[in-house]
C-alpha cells in the first residue's frame, strides 16, 4: 500500500490542507489510482480516531445500509427518528474516539444511500466529524454529499496517473535498484501510470524474467507478460460485471475500436449505455472503445484462448478491416493471427505500417511474414526491411535486400529507389558489406525517370543528405556536397527532409569550429522536431544534434536537449536507452561521476539485453565523434570511474 504513495506528496498535502481548513476532502479518480492508500496515509495522524464506512451497490439499496454495523450498537429504535439517530451516532463516535477528533473514511462515497449521505452530511455540519472520502464517479454521489463540496466544506482532490519519472521512482522502490528507461517506458505504456498496475506489473515481470537485474540495475529482457497478479485483478473486476457487459469489454480489449453499428448488432443498447455511464467505454464519432486503453493488453491476456477464438469468429463475420480505425486495424490483425486466422496482403501491409509507426517492429515483421513469400509485393519487402532495422537487426535487413535487382521494378520504380536508399543506409552502419556510395551512384541516374517533379526533387534531396552523412560519419566534413543549407530551408520539401538537412548542417558547423552559427540552428531544430514527431525518418536526428552540441563543447545545451525531449510523450526522441547514455556521457564530461555511473550502469545492462537501434545507432552514425573525447568510462573492481580506450569501447558497442 505504501508503494502507491510514491509521487503523491502534493496530493497528500492537499488532503492535510482539507482537514485543517475545511471539514475534510474527497479524492476522485479511477480504480487502482491509489485513492485509498492516500486517504489512509492522511488518516495515520495519531490525533485522529479513524472510522471506515464503505459504500457499495448492495448497501446502497438499503436505508442506512453503509452505517448498519454502527446502528446495531445504538439503543433500540434510534434509527426510527433521524434527530435521535444523529445524536446517538455522534455520542457513540465521541465515546469511541476517547478525546480524539473523529475522522470518517468514506470509501466509494458515490454508492452511499441517501439516508446515510444525509446522516454523514449532518454530522459534518454539526462539526462532530471530519471526513476523507474516495470516489470513482464523484458526480454520481447523493446531493447531500455534493453540497458539501459545492459549499466548500469538502476539498476535492482529483488523482491522476503517475508521470514517467514517478513511475520510475515507484519501480525503483519495488525492485530496490535503478531501472532502465526502456523498462520504465514499457511499464508506463501498459499501466497508464496507475500505481496499482505499475506495482503489480513490476512484480509480475520481475517474477517471470521480463525484468532482470544486471550489474545492480534492472532492465527489460523481453516483452511484458500479462499474467499473475495483474490477470487476477483484471479477472476479478470483469467477474463483477453482468455477462453482456463483460463480453463487450473483452471484445473491445481484443479488437480495439469497433464501429458503433457493429457493436449494436451484437449487444443491446442498454449494455452500451451502462458501460458508457460507468466510464468504462467511450463513443468517439461512430466508434466504440475502452476508456482506458492502457489496460487493453492485460484484459486480453486474461481471456481464455477458446473464448478469444469464439469472439473473433463472431466479429470477423461483421467487420471489414479496411474500414476500421488505424488502432483497431492493428489490434484486429494481431488478434486474427493469434486465432490462427489469415491476413490478406493488403491488410498485412497496412497493419505492418501501423505497427512500425507505433514503435512495434516485431509485430510488423509478424504481419508481413504471415503472407507467403510468393504473394509479397516490393512494398511488403520495404516494410520488412524497415521493421528489421527498427528492431535492431540491421544484418537481417541487409540480407532481406540480397535479391534486390540492379534496376527499378517496371511496375513500381519508386519502391525500388526507396529500397536502394535503405540499402545504402544499412551499408553505412555495417562496414565491410559493401559501398554505400556505389549504391547511391546506381540510384542517381534513375531518379529523373520517377513520375512527378515533387517526387524527383525529394529523392534527389535524400541522396544528397545520405552523401553528406557518409562524409560526416567518416570524418570528412570537407567532402560534404554543396546544397545542404539550401535543402534545410526548401519549403517544397517535407519537414523530415528539411530537419535532417538542418542537423547535418549543424554537425558540419560543429566540426568546422563555427559554434555560434550552430547555436542559431538549435531552436529551429526543436521547433521542427516537435512538429514532425512520429516520422520514421527522424530516428537519428536528435542524436546528431546532441553529437553536434557535444562536439562544439556545449555540454549544458546537449543535456538540456535530452531532458526536453525525453518526456515519454515524444516516441521518436531519445528512445529506449539512448537518453540514459546521452545524459550519462554529459554527466561524465562535466565531472559528475556518480550521476554518470548510475545512468550508464542501467543503460549498459539494458543494451546487453535489448537495444532496438538506440545506442548502437548513435555509435554507428558517428562513432569517431561520440567516442572522440579521449575515451569513455568503465567501472573497475575498485568502483571508481576510469577511462577505457576508445578502441575497446568501439568493439564493445559496435561489434
Amino acid at each position: 500500500m505504501q508503494d502507491q504513495l510514491v509521487g503523491r506528496d502534493e496530493a497528500l498535502a492537499e488532503l492535510v490542507y482539507g482537514l485543517e481548513a475545511a471539514a475534510g476532502a474527497v479524492v476522485a479518480g479511477p480504480a487502482g489510482i491509489g485513492k485509498t492508500a492516500l486517504v489512509r496515509a492522511a488518516a495515520a495522524d495519531p490525533a485522529y480516531h479513524a472510522v471506515t464506512v464503505r459504500g457499495s451497490r448492495v448497501s446502497g439499496q438499503t436505508p442506512f445500509g453503509a452505517l448498519a454495523w454502527m446502528i446495531s450498537d445504538l439503543p433500540e429504535g434510534a434509527a426510527a427518528r433521524p434527530e435521535r439517530l444523529l445524536q446517538e451516532l455522534g455520542s457513540l463516535l465521541e465515546e469511541r474516539a476517547g478525546g480524539k477528533q473523529v475522522l470518517l473514511l468514506l470509501d466509494n462515497v458515490e454508492f452511499l444511500d441517501d439516508w446515510t449521505a444525509l446522516a454523514v452530511s449532518q454530522l459534518i455540519r454539526r462539526s462532530d466529524v471530519r471526513v476523507l472520502a474516495t470516489a470513482v464517479n464523484f458526480s454520481e454521489s447523493s446531493p447531500d454529499i455534493l453540497a458539501l463540496w459545492t459549499e466548500g466544506l469538502l476539498h476535492r482532490v482529483d488523482l491522476g496517473p503517475l508521470t514517467m519519472e514517478q513511475t520510475r521512482r515507484l519501480m525503483q522502490k519495488i525492485l530496490g535498484g535503478p531501472v532502465s528507461t526502456m523498462a520504465v517506458q514499457s511499464i508506463q505504456r501498459h499501466s497508464g501510470g496507475v500505481p496499482q498496475l505499475v506495482t503489480l506489473l513490476t512484480r509480475d515481470q520481475a517474477g517471470v524474467g521480463s525484468l532482470v537485474r544486471l550489474d545492480g540495475a534492472w532492465a527489460l529482457a523481453k516483452p511484458l507478460v500479462f499474467s499473475g497478479q495483474v490477470a487476477e485483478v483484471i479477472t476479478a473486476r470483469l467477474q463483477k460485471l453482468p455477462p453482456d457487459e463483460r463480453s463487450l469489454i473483452q471484445l473491445l480489449a481484443l479488437s480495439g475500436d469497433l464501429p458503433l453499428s457493429v457493436v449494436l448488432k451484437l449487444f443491446p443498447a442498454d449494455t452500451m449505455d451502462s458501460l458508457e455511464e460507468a466510464r468504462m467505454v467511450e463513443v468517439s464519432g461512430q466508434g466504440v472503445r475502452l476508456s482506458g486503453r492502457s489496460t487493453d493488453a492485460a484484459i486480453a491476456a486474461a481471456i481464455a484462448p477458446g473464448r478469444s477464438r469464439e469472439l473473433w469468429e463472431e466479429i470477423s463475420a461483421l467487420v471489414n478491416p479496411s474500414l476500421l480505425s488505424p488502432w483497431a486495424t492493428l489490434r484486429f490483425a494481431r488478434w486474427t493471427l493469434a486465432c490462427q486466422g489469415t491476413l490478406d496482403p493488403e491488410t498485412a501491409l497496412l497493419a505492418a505500417g501501423l505497427a512500425s509507426a507505433s514503435d512495434d517492429p516485431l509485430s510488423a515483421l509478424l504481419f508481413i511474414r504471415a503472407v507467403p513469400e510468393d504473394h509479397r509485393s516490393p512494398a511488403m519487402l520495404l516494410a520488412e526491411v524497415r521493421a528489421l532495422k527498427e528492431s535492431g537487426d540491421c544484418s537481417g535487413a541487409l540480407r532481406a535486400l540480397g535479391a534486390l535487382p540492379p534496376s527499378p521494378y517496371p511496375e513500381d520504380p519508386e519502391t525500388w529507389v526507396e529500397l536502394m536508399l535503405q540499402k545504402a543506409a544499412l551499408l553505412q552502419v555495417l562496414p565491410g558489406h559493401g559501398d554505400a556510395a556505389e549504391v547511391l551512384d546506381l540510384i542517381t541516374p534513375e531518379i529523373p525517370a520517377l513520375g512527378g517533379n515533387a517526387a524527383r526533387h525529394t529523392r534527389e534531396a535524400r541522396v544528397l543528405l545520405m552523401r553528406s552523412a557518409l562524409a560526416i560519419d567518416s570524418g570528412r566534413p570537407g567532402d560534404v556536397p554543396d546544397g545542404l543549407g539550401a535543402v534545410a530551408v526548401d519549403r517544397t520539401l517535407g519537414p523530415p527532409v528539411r530537419l535532417q538537412a538542418l542537423v547535418l548542417q549543424a554537425q558540419v558547423l560543429a566540426l568546422s569550429g563555427h559554434g555560434e552559427e550552430l547555436l542559431s540552428l538549435l531552436q529551429p531544430f526543436k521547433d521542427g522536431f516537435q512538429g514532425t514527431q512520429g516520422a520514421n525518418t527522424l530516428d537519428a536526428v536528435h542524436i546528431r544534434m546532441f553529437l553536434a552540441l557535444v562536439a562544439a563543447g556545449e555540454h549544458r545545451l546537449a543535456e538540456q536537449l535530452v531532458v526536453e525531449l525525453v518526456d515519454g510523450s515524444n516516441r521518436r526522441a531519445f528512445r529506449g536507452s539512448t537518453g540514459d547514455v546521452a545524459i550519462g556521457v554529459v554527466h561524465a564530461l562535466c565531472g559528475r561521476t556518480d550521476s554518470a555511473l548510475e545512468l550508464l550502469t542501467s543503460a549498459a545492462g539494458q543494451i546487453r539485453l535489448q537495444d532496438p537501434l538506440d545506442v548502437l545507432l548513435s555509435c554507428r552514425h558517428s562513432p569517431h565523434r561520440f567516442l572522440r573525447f579521449g575515451g569513455t568510462l568503465r567501472k573497475p573492481a575498485g568502483g571508481r570511474l576510469q577511462e577505457q580506450p576508445t578502441a575497446t569501447v568501439r568493439r564493445n558497442w559496435c561489434g
